[in-house]
């Protein structure tokens, strides 16, 4: 896979589960992830094995590295994968409160974006943000993702979502 000078993405592994664990059942984020449950490490051991087969299981998560530390500072997933209709979701979360806003998450999206263009052969990346996430908006907005609806959640928090789509090669 490509890299970029400021991060690298490799394919989760199990030595990860526990600070996957740390990052995941931090309350601060559920609102944005969805997740309403803490997770269990028989779980996330799971989760590990399944998100390393996209085509078995419709997702890949990569863990995100500063390559000037060697440390992890997040994850980006592909899911919803169809070979069918070519096309995925992407998931982006930097754990590291640190490296929020300095622009890893559009390091890690750019790298992903060419591996689902030239491993994948992916035509179309799709990812849904909450209105008020200011941030991912800006961040899907700056690499070109167009909006294209709108939907309300209904549930425990009432949020509206917007959903974006990125057409990464024409046929």
């Amino acid at each position: 896979m490509e890299q970029n000078p400021e991060i690298r993405l490799r394919i989760v592994e199990e030595s990860d589960a526990q600070l996957l664990l740390i990052w995941e059942n931090n309350t601060d984020i559920w609102l944005v992830t969805g997740t309403e449950k803490p997770y269990k490490l028989t779980e996330m051991l799971e989760f590990i094995e399944q998100s390393k087969q996209i085509v078995n299981f419709g997702q890949i998560r990569f863990i995100i590295i500063d390559n000037h530390k060697d440390a992890p500072i997040g994850t980006i997933d592909l899911y919803d994968y169809s070979s069918e209709k070519r096309s995925a979701s992407v998931g982006i979360l930097i754990a590291d409160e640190n490296y929020r806003g300095r622009k890893y998450a559009k390091h890690a999206l750019r790298v992903l974006e060419r591996y689902a263009l030239e491993q994948l052969d992916l035509r179309d990346i799709n990812c849904s943000v909450q209105s008020n996430n200011i941030t991912s908006l800006a961040l899907f907005d700056s690499c070109g993702y167009q909006e294209v609806g709108q939907k309300k959640i209904i549930g425990n928090n009432m949020f509206n979502e917007i959903l974006f789509k990125k057409c990464l090669k024409k046929d």
